[in-house]
């Protein structure tokens, strides 16, 4: 809701009206952004990104998501299907899509390792995708802090390792070990 001065003139010489609307403050904006305000633009830059990224990976089929499987499956070889989910912050059922999608798709092969645990391991394609999408990854966001100089990204890059600094204030419990 916009408050509006609604007086209005009337030109004799020029036969028209016009309305003196001045700028106001919107009413619903809060005078100060609050953290809940400052998640929701972090996580709206951090969306916009993946979108990008994935509108760009369609093309040949994949997304986000899988590339990112793909960078830990090369970047930690011989992990469970447990330890790699674990790692991307989902479950073992969860994360058995993309692996499977990816297994399809001749990116993976899987190898037996210890007792019954699967691992997974890059093929040649897999690689050859996985630097694509490190190549479109890097364009997009090359393409979304642009507009940023470089003064601007060093000072939004501290402010960001300041918020990160204080993660000792939501006293986390160490991350269990999975078997």
């Amino acid at each position: 809701m916009f408050r509006v001065r609604m007086g209005y003139s009337v030109c004799a010489s020029r036969g028209y009206k016009y309305f003196d609307m001045p700028r106001y403050q919107h009413a619903d904006t809060p005078a100060e952004l609050t953290p809940e305000d400052l998640d929701r633009l972090i996580s709206a830059v951090k969306n916009l990104g993946r979108h990008g990224i994935d509108e760009r990976l369609w093309v040949f089929g994949m997304s986000a998501v899988q590339c990112q499987a793909l960078q830990l499956i090369r970047d930690y070889p011989g992990l469970s299907q447990r330890q790699l989910a674990r790692l991307m912050g989902q479950s073992e059922q969860a994360f058995g899509t993309p692996l499977a999608r990816l297994l399809t798709g001749g990116y993976l092969v899987r190898r037996r390792a210890r007792g019954r645990a699967l691992t997974h391991e890059l093929t040649a394609h897999g690689r050859v995708m996985l630097h694509a999408a490190k190549e479109i990854g890097e364009e997009v966001l090359v393409l979304l802090f642009v507009s940023l100089t470089g003064r601007e990204r060093r000072f939004l890059r501290l402010l960001l390792q300041k918020v990160l600094e204080a993660r000792w204030r939501l006293r986390l419990l160490p991350s269990r070990e999975s078997s």
